[in-house]
């Protein structure tokens, strides 16, 4: 989503589960710095904080809380995709005024490869 948002001219904000230093995974660093020149790389970890499990839901909240919406396509029920959707349903949930856009639901995909075969 953020190259094609990049070759399409925009910006993008990425939001990194590591400090600035430790890129993860590290074939996405020429990307970072495509990001860093033409929008905005985030971390809340100090510049050295290598990419911890741990570090990934931090992010993720981040991420939702950034966002009018999360959109999971596909993703394991104990995913950090769910947790972002659900992050941000809670925190529409919260507000004064309820979204009424919010749904929750499930696509389960029995695919075995990318792309499908017709």
């Amino acid at each position: 989503a953020h190259r094609g948002c990049l070759r399409a001219g925009g910006e993008t904000l990425a939001v990194i589960g590591s400090g600035l230093a430790d890129i993860y995974p590290r074939q996405n660093l020429d990307l970072a710095e495509q990001i860093v020149k033409d929008g905005v790389l985030l971390s809340e970890f100090p510049m050295t904080v290598p990419p911890l499990p741990h570090n990934f839901p931090r992010r993720n909240r981040i991420v939702s809380g950034l966002s009018l919406g999360v959109v999971v396509v596909e993703a394991s029920a104990r995913s950090g995709g769910q947790l972002s959707a659900a992050q941000t349903r809670a925190k529409w949930m919260r507000g004064s005024a309820k979204c009424p856009r919010i749904c929750s639901c499930s696509i389960w995909s029995r695919l075995k490869s990318w792309p499908p075969t017709v």
